[in-house]
């Protein structure tokens, strides 16, 4: 329950995020040259790639099936250690394919220079995967044998 509610609540900010995005930034923000908000939609899958498509939501899919299956039968879903992780990068991908299936695209605003412009699922999906690896050691402990 704590990991349905988790990610419920972060695809929520995230499309909130993306709303206001679409609502306000007709026009670039701009903090530094290149570092701002600017509202881009992204028809490609991860850093601009350029996949398009019911392919690229397919997969998306598969991916977050998988990644659930696995956590439900390896990892304990009861420890903050893995219901925050896990609950980050369903959340950011469920909440791009949720783009993708509205809108054929995925909106981004968050400009960071030569970075591609990304969103807050994108940074979900990143920090959710840097917490896998620094619990590594935690949740190799805990796992389901």
């Amino acid at each position: 329950m704590k990991l349905i509610s988790l990610i419920i609540i972060l695809i929520l900010a995230d499309q909130f995020t993306k709303f206001l995005a679409v609502k306000f930034l007709a026009t670039p923000i701009r903090f530094f040259s290149n570092i701002g908000f600017q509202l881009s939609y992204n028809e490609g899958i991860a850093f601009s790639l350029p996949l398009r498509g019911l392919p690229v939501i397919i997969i998306s899919i598969i991916i977050i099936i998988g990644l659930l299956i696995f956590a439900q039968k390896k990892l304990r879903l009861q420890n903050w250690r893995t219901v925050i992780p896990i609950g980050f990068i369903v959340a950011g991908a469920l909440s791009n394919v949720i783009d993708r299936l509205r809108l054929g695209a995925v909106i981004d605003f968050i400009r960071l220079g030569w970075w591609p412009t990304f969103n807050l699922a994108d940074t979900l999906i990143i920090l959710g995967c840097l917490l896998l690896i620094i619990f590594y050691d935690n949740l190799k402990k805990e796992a389901v044998s």
